[in-house]
């Protein structure tokens, strides 16, 4: 339905598993791009209809996978777009690694907190705290397979480590001052990123940074 959107109907459209994603975010000036309006058309032609919960109507602040994107200052002057990750999608976050300290965290549970995090992450630019986090990366690899020789698979662990209590500081620490991402329309791409009061090691686009208190 994309593709059918994209190059028969011009209509700007991505998706991510079973949503979809529109440039649809109203403007400043009170209008919007009409793309969702477009791909709701689209759909009541040939039949399929969009659930009602899944359509979110255009406004100046939208939340696509747990993170805000705001067109509010598209005006004059120095526009740009913000990126921000939803205070909901943070709780959510840390309420399961919370639970994974109190009954243990098996593979599939830091799997899906590992992508959570990713979202959460790629709205502070380039993926903030990439490398403090593998200790939840190794967990999720430990997943049980075959192995050869048809061989039984290790049990899949599941014990608190004291990498996963001291990565957990360091998210919880992070999400109470997370840069956000900023766009300049037409501006080179900079960024700036201030995080006080932490004594971690973290990577801001490859690079390793030393923050300390």
């Amino acid at each position: 339905m994309c593709q059918v959107a994209r190059h028969l109907f011009d209509i700007p459209v991505e998706n991510y598993v079973d949503d979809y994603c529109c440039p649809s975010f109203k403007a400043p000036d009170g209008g919007d791009f009409g793309a969702a309006a477009a791909l709701a058309t689209l759909h009541q032609t040939v039949g399929l209809l969009l659930e009602p919960d899944k359509h979110q109507p255009p406004v100046s602040t939208n939340i696509f996978l747990g993170v805000h994107t705001d067109v509010s200052n598209l005006g004059p002057g120095h526009p740009y777009v913000e990126f921000r990750p939803s205070e909901e999608r943070k709780r959510s976050v840390l309420q399961m690694l919370d639970e994974g300290a109190a009954s243990g965290l098996k593979p599939h549970t830091a799997s899906v907190i590992l992508g959570k995090l990713g979202w959460i992450l790629q709205a502070a630019w380039g993926g903030v705290g990439c490398a403090a986090i593998q200790p939840l990366v190794s967990r999720a690899g430990t997943l049980p397979v075959r192995l050869p020789g048809n061989q039984t698979a290790p049990p899949e662990t599941t014990s608190w480590t004291p990498q996963l209590a001291h990565m957990t500081r360091f998210v919880r620490a992070l999400f109470d001052r997370l840069p956000q991402l900023r766009w300049y329309v037409g501006v080179p791409r900079k960024m700036l990123v201030t995080v006080s009061n932490v004594k971690v090691l973290g990577t801001v686009q490859g690079r390793t940074v030393t923050v300390h208190e």
